[in-house]
């Protein structure tokens, strides 16, 4: 994932210094789709990626020390679809976050690895996506998974 959350940190900075007036577009679209190589939609999730990894990064970086703070998305995926569903509670995400962390560090009884920081971050993304958001609906059920190493953990209501 390391590689889509650069990605999506530099598509923000485009955005934030809106690179399409200084090289000439006419609108966002045109620049995601001229210089990217993607749609409007995609520019757009990419930037909820880059929010959302921001979060993460912020909260590890935070709550396990900023040695680490990159290592939460080493093998890890997080479907873009998770991300959407979410954008708009990043502080409530951020909590979360900071919750399974001193679960997993309380259960390893030392410094956390980075296979357990991604899998605290996991289940704060099920967790979260499986909450009813403000207005109360429900988001669709996403089943957290990772790879190299990282165990699959269904969201808290399932346990």
């Amino acid at each position: 994932m390391r590689s889509a959350v650069l990605l999506a940190a530099r598509v923000r900075a485009a955005h934030q210094g809106q690179a399409w007036v200084a090289l000439g577009y006419p609108s966002w679209a045109a620049y995601a789709a001229g210089e990217i190589g993607v749609s409007r939609s995609t520019a757009y999730r990419l930037l909820d990626l880059a929010a959302a990894a921001e979060a993460i990064e912020d909260v590890v970086a935070r709550e396990v020390g900023p040695e680490l703070s990159h290592t939460w998305d080493t093998g890890l995926v997080l479907p873009v679809r998770a991300v959407v569903e979410i954008r708009g509670r990043l502080a409530e995400l951020g909590g979360l976050v900071a919750e399974r962390l001193a679960e997993a560090r309380a259960e390893a009884g030392r410094e956390l690895q980075p296979d357990r920081i991604g899998a605290a971050v996991v289940v704060a993304v099920a967790e979260l996506e499986s909450a009813p958001g403000p207005d109360g609906s429900l988001a669709e059920k996403w089943r957290a998974h990772g790879g190299a190493g990282h165990q699959s953990a269904p969201p808290a209501a399932q346990r």
